[in-house]
């Protein structure tokens, strides 16, 4: 019987989400304006209101996620692994900062050949951020994730699973919910949405649905939705 699994769904969901943009950015040529502002719109479009389906705003809400949810009830059982943790948190903010500065700066850059090499600056610091995060989720899965089924049951993590999924806002969770289950192979999926729909009101979860019905091939839809 598969353990409740707080972090391996999302990150496999975020990981394809910055493969996506990482993609996206390093083909985007910066000698076109339209073209440098949809790259930047994509990466941070309204990132400080952290409503808006920017990939920052994801990674810096998923973030927070963790803090408020699952670092906070794991301190007392394993302080320096929550303590690293949050400490990278913190590392990644500041970098995200970094990262909206220079964005923001070649928006605003009107010289063609000034806006090419901001570009390839922000390409890079991109790749170094993505590099960073990715690293970060996967020290998670080792550490604070085996720490959570170890000292959690079950029910106390499907609760806290359930807590998080209901505070993503209505605008954040198509999109998120969309990159999570299309990353997932499908026992996975069917995993996650079993115990979604063990703890979700059902009309919360029928959106769930909705989410997955619009993000999978039909074929893979149907033998998710069978198993339901």
């Amino acid at each position: 019987m598969a353990r409740e699994d707080l972090f391996t769904p999302i990150h496999k969901g975020i990981r394809s989400m910055i493969y996506d943009v990482g993609s996206s950015f390093q083909t985007t040529d910066f000698a076109d304006v339209d073209a440098s502002l949809k790259a930047c719109a994509k990466l941070e479009h309204d990132l400080r209101t952290g409503s808006s389906s920017c990939v920052l705003c994801y990674l810096s809400n998923h973030a927070n996620d963790e803090n408020n949810s699952v670092f906070n009830v794991m301190r007392s059982h394993v302080p320096e692994i929550v303590d690293t943790l949050l400490e990278e948190h913190e590392e990644i903010e500041k970098e995200m900062d970094k990262i909206s500065v220079l964005s923001s700066d070649l928006q605003n850059t009107a010289d063609r050949e000034e806006r090419i090499v901001k570009g390839i600056e922000l390409n890079r610091k991109l790749n170094d951020f993505f590099a960073y995060y990715i690293t970060h989720m996967n020290k998670e899965e080792v550490t604070i994730l085996p720490a959570t089924q170890k000292y959690l049951t079950d029910a106390q993590l499907a609760s806290i699973r359930a807590k998080i999924a209901m505070s993503i806002p209505a605008e954040r969770a198509p999109t998120m919910l969309g990159w999570i289950v299309r990353s997932l192979n499908i026992t996975e999926a069917e995993n996650i949405l079993k115990a979604m729909k063990s703890t979700m009101p059902p009309p919360a979860f029928e959106n769930v649905l909705r989410i997955a019905q619009n993000s999978l091939s039909t074929e893979t839809f149907a033998k998710l939705n069978a198993t339901l």
